[in-house]
């Protein structure tokens, strides 16, 4: 969406990865989800600049997931064909000093 703020970074999970990048349900429901992690360390190069490996992926943890829809009203009008439809996963990471990534 041009013109809105959103999110830091997305993991856009790809299958084929090694490590692979989508997960199971019982990985979201004892909270591993490791291919979700790895997805998102691979993206923070990409969306963010930081390196792969300077984030390590047990440095992440997962919060929730939901169900996220949104139409870009913003761009095309109010009855907009256009916008997102996802399930998202919240993750959190804490950097103890950001001057270093």
């Amino acid at each position: 969406f041009p013109n809105v703020w959103t999110n830091t970074c997305c993991s856009h999970p790809l299958h084929g990865m090694d490590v692979n990048e989508v997960d199971a349900p019982e990985d979201v429901m004892d909270g591993t989800v490791k291919g979700v992690k790895a997805a998102a360390v691979r993206k923070l190069e990409h969306e963010l600049g930081i390196p792969v490996g300077q984030l390590p992926m047990d440095s992440f943890k997962f919060l929730t997931r939901l169900h996220y829809w949104a139409a870009d009203t913003v761009t095309h009008g109010e009855k907009s064909p256009w916008g997102e439809n996802e399930i998202d996963y919240v993750l959190f990471v804490t950097v103890p000093n950001k001057d270093k990534l």
